[in-house]
């Protein structure tokens, strides 16, 4: 993290959209047995992720997920990322 602060927080940005995008969808169309799964992995990272990064770092990696669902044209490859077999149910 120290070494690479802004490659860390990339990569957590990008796993953070992934878990809200599969949280929103199972919310939309899964069983309730897949939505508590997923909302049982979404607050078991948001708990870890809280206190080893600071707030304001946190915070920019919740808003740039968000951002990335919102545009994600304006995020060179995201797209097809999201929707690759790895990150897709």
């Amino acid at each position: 993290l120290r070494d690479f602060p802004r490659t860390y927080l990339d990569q957590l940005s990008i796993c953070l959209t992934a878990l809200i995008r599969q949280k929103k969808a199972a919310r939309a169309y899964g069983s309730a047995n897949f939505k508590r799964q997923i909302s049982a992995q979404y607050h078991r990272v948001i708990h870890q992720l809280k206190p080893s990064l600071g707030k304001k770092d946190y915070n920019h990696a919740v808003q740039e997920a968000r951002e990335r669902l919102r545009n994600p044209d304006g995020y060179l490859d995201f797209w097809h990322l999201l929707h690759s077999p790895t990150y897709a149910q």
